[in-house]
């Protein structure tokens, strides 16, 4: 069977389907991936077979008018009208999604009118194969989703418009200023500012936050069971847990590095894809120096190293803090007692193996969820609250070393290496019948 994957921009969108891909290619499926030019080292280094998507791709597309939107929010942060700000800034951010270049759909075309594959598996951020897997040739063509976050549904979104929606949409601190009616009515007011973006832009209508939730027929999330919160009884969807193979640490530690893991210690990275402002690494410096004098901390620093260096050098803190640009992080993790995060989920997977507690300050709408549910199994808290994350952490950095470590993470159920069975269950339910689930 010939299987197309259409992967998303970051490394972290393939890093949790590499044993889902390795799998099918030791049963003799021919997969190839259409992945970004970033990631060719990953794939080359996994064995995965590759295509590179066309340049432009991931070319924002309608960049004047975004900018028109940040003038309108401005001013209305001026007048303090905090519904006309967001509404701007939601018109603002569905712009972002319209990036539909019809030369890249014509060259996906291309290749996929050579490979001819039988089944695709989309990334939940594509929006090239939501449109033209509707073409009468690719009828025949199967399509799975998925996605490698939790999934988070509309439902599972408007079931708790007044505590689990707006920590999605990151508005806790703005929740005197927003009438309940704008938040029970939220989807349906999300949809006309999509549909007017659409009309504007002379674009096809995307749905808004399609990349939370796939929607087609059968759909794959590559999380934990326990993590992923209530699917409401939706029977199309699949929970590939990770492949114990995929936290064996890493072989080539410097000896710097092994050194600081013979202490206490603090890892604090922010992921592969977003970054932080340099204020966030001066400010926990100065919480951790304080309130856990006797730890030592290694940073990820990422492109940030250079200037988190200087921080370090002003505060003379060399000796307890190393910064580094990559960590080997599954050795670092294995030897930390509280690991801070932004809470993606491949590195709350990997901090789960290793039973390292958590501290979320998530960037993302997914991110803050993701932090709320650690906090509520136990094995980590979330700094997004009112009035600040700051705050929050420096009253709060004492009590993660008061989890019961080795209790909660034992009550808890975390499933490793089920991709067999996963594999078999997608093709079943693939082939069932011939009524595919369109967006």
């Amino acid at each position: 069977m010939k299987i197309l994957f259409l992967t998303s921009y970051a490394v972290s969108h393939i890093i949790p389907i590499k044993s889902f891909i390795l799998k099918l290619q030791s049963m003799g499926h021919d997969v190839v991936c259409l992945i970004n030019s970033q990631n060719i080292d990953y794939c080359k280094e996994n064995c995965i077979n590759y295509i590179v998507y066309p340049n432009n791709y991931w070319k924002k597309k309608h960049r004047e008018e975004a900018m028109r939107k940040d003038k309108k929010m401005i001013t209305y942060a001026e007048e303090k009208d905090f519904i006309k700000f967001y509404d701007e800034f939601l018109s603002k951010d569905s712009i972002g999604i319209f990036n539909y270049y019809e030369d890249v759909s014509l060259k996906i075309e291309e290749f996929i009118d050579v490979f001819c594959p039988n089944v695709v598996f989309r990334d939940s951020t594509d929006i090239y194969w939501m449109k033209i897997k509707n073409k009468e040739k690719y009828e025949s063509i199967k399509t799975v989703g998925y996605i490698t976050n939790n999934l988070y549904s509309w439902d599972y979104l408007m079931n708790s418009w007044n505590y689990i929606l707006p920590n999605f949409l990151g508005i806790v601190d703005y929740l005197l200023s927003v009438p309940k009616e704008y938040l029970i009515n939220f989807k349906s007011h999300l949809e006309k500012i999509y549909q007017e973006t659409a009309s504007n832009l002379n674009e096809d209508y995307i749905r808004p936050f399609y990349q939370y939730d796939p929607l087609e027929k059968v759909n794959i999330i590559f999380s934990q069971k326990s993590l992923q919160p209530i699917l409401n009884n939706r029977n199309n969807i699949l929970i590939c847990s990770p492949s114990k193979s995929d936290f064996i640490v890493e072989k080539n530690v410097s000896n710097t590095i092994k050194r600081f893991c013979k202490d206490k210690l603090i890892y604090i990275a922010t992921g592969s894809f977003m970054s932080r402002e340099i204020n966030y690494y001066s400010d926990i410096l100065k919480i951790i120096n304080e309130k856990l004098p006797n730890y030592k901390i290694i940073i990820s620093g990422g492109k940030a190293t250079k200037q988190i260096k200087s921080i370090v050098n002003e505060m003379g803190i060399n000796q307890k803090v190393l910064v580094k640009q990559r960590v080997p992080q599954l050795f670092v993790l294995k030897n930390s007692s509280i690991f801070i995060t932004s809470g993606g989920m491949n590195s709350i997977k990997e901090a789960i193996f290793y039973k390292t507690p958590m501290i979320v300050f998530p960037i993302s709408s997914e991110q803050r969820l993701n932090g709320m549910i650690l906090e509520h199994l136990k094995i980590g808290i979330t700094t997004y609250k009112f009035p600040s994350s700051m705050n929050f952490f420096e009253n709060h950095i004492l009590s993660i070393l008061d989890i019961n470590i080795d209790e909660n993470f034992k009550q808890l159920s975390f499933d490793y290496d089920n991709v067999s069975e996963v594999v078999n269950n997608v093709f079943k339910k693939v082939y069932m019948d011939d009524n595919e689930n369109t967006d």
